[in-house]
Order: structure tokens, then C-alpha cells, then sequence
């Protein structure tokens, strides 16, 4: 007897435990359907096929580390293909890069063949100040004194001016030739008598 109670309890102690059954709900207009939304389905990627006269390649050999290609470089264009330009350049030694105030420096240069030229100063601050025009067959052009503007005050503090010429050499309609040469003129203080 003991045993059919303990059996009796325990079977109602199991049903007590136990979720309830599902109950049927019936929908109203009202009420929201849920809808489980489907999982979005990637496309496959597809490969073209190989053609029919492909061959795999042999690969580098084994251990072998990886491999460079070098392209060569192809040399920017020079600015003129004249051959007469190979010839023209500045006369470095001749022109010097200092002169005193109040004198007209010259700027040689090497003579080329129907050539004219064009000379522009340029102050410290890179503003063209003078344009000259030799004519063809010349090689040298002397600066007016008077394009160099330089406070004597200048010199009592130690600064420099620096000035810069440019040198283009024109063909008959004016258009230029060649790479353009350039420098710079530092005017010097004039020399006081008794050197002080």
C-alpha cells in the first residue's frame, strides 16, 4: 500500500512538472501573422571555363625565392631634339657670379647657329626686372647697371642680394630652342677710398 501511494505521488508530482499542452489560437484580422523570413541565399560564383589549349605552367622551382621582373624605364624626352642645342650653354668662368655696384655684369654663353637671345634678370624675390635681347651670332649680353636696386644699408647689416639671370636662346620666331641656363649675380658694395 505504501508503495501504490508512493507510486500515486510521484505520478502526480510528474504531471505537476510537466509543461501544458499547446492550446489552438485562432487568428483574428486584427492580429499580426508572424512569418519566419527566409535565410537570403548567396548566389555561387561562377568561373569561366579554362580554354581547351590551356596548360598549367611550371611554378618556380622548389625553395627558390620569389621572382622579379624588372620593366625598363623608358627616359623622359628631352626638351629639344635640335642638335645644335648640344652646343649651347653658359659660360660659367667668363660671367662669374659677382660684380660691384654700379657696373654691368656680362653673361656669355656659347654661340649656336640662327639663334637669338632672350636675357631677364630676376630680383631676390623672383620678379623678372630687366628683359635684354642679343642678336643672333652674339655670345655675350651686358646688364644695365642700373637693374640692380640695392640699399647700401643692406651691405652695413651683412645681407646678401642675390639676383638671378636666365638665358634663352629664340629661333626666327621667337620661339625657344633650348633648355634654358641660369645663374645668379651678387652685387658687391662699392669700395670706399682707403679701403675702410
Amino acid at each position: 500500500m505504501k508503495r501504490a501511494i508512493l507510486v500515486t505521488m510521484l505520478a502526480f508530482l510528474l504531471a505537476a512538472c510537466s509543461p501544458p499542452p499547446p492550446q489552438a489560437v485562432t487568428a483574428t484580422p486584427d492580429m499580426e501573422m508572424a512569418s519566419a523570413t527566409p535565410e537570403p541565399v548567396l548566389p555561387t560564383p561562377t568561373r569561366r571555363p579554362l580554354p581547351p589549349t590551356w596548360t598549367p605552367a611550371a611554378g618556380p622551382p622548389q625553395g627558390a625565392g620569389p621572382t622579379t621582373t624588372f620593366v625598363p624605364v623608358t627616359p623622359l624626352p628631352t626638351p629639344t631634339a635640335r642638335t645644335e642645342c648640344l652646343e649651347f650653354q653658359a659660360d660659367y668662368q667668363r660671367t662669374g657670379d659677382t660684380f660691384t655696384l654700379g657696373t654691368s655684369p656680362t653673361i656669355y654663353w656659347t654661340a649656336i647657329t640662327g639663334a637669338s637671345y632672350r636675357v631677364e634678370i630676376l630680383d631676390p624675390q623672383g620678379i623678372v626686372v630687366h628683359v635684354g635681347i642679343a642678336p643672333a651670332g652674339s655670345n655675350s649680353y651686358s646688364v644695365p647697371a642700373e637693374v640692380f636696386q640695392v640699399d647700401e644699408r643692406l651691405f652695413a647689416a651683412g645681407t646678401v642680394a642675390v639676383y638671378t639671370w636666365r638665358l634663352l636662346a629664340l629661333d626666327t620666331a621667337g620661339n625657344q630652342m633650348c633648355q634654358t641656363p641660369s645663374g645668379e649675380l651678387i652685387p658687391l658694395p662699392i669700395p670706399t677710398e682707403g679701403g675702410g
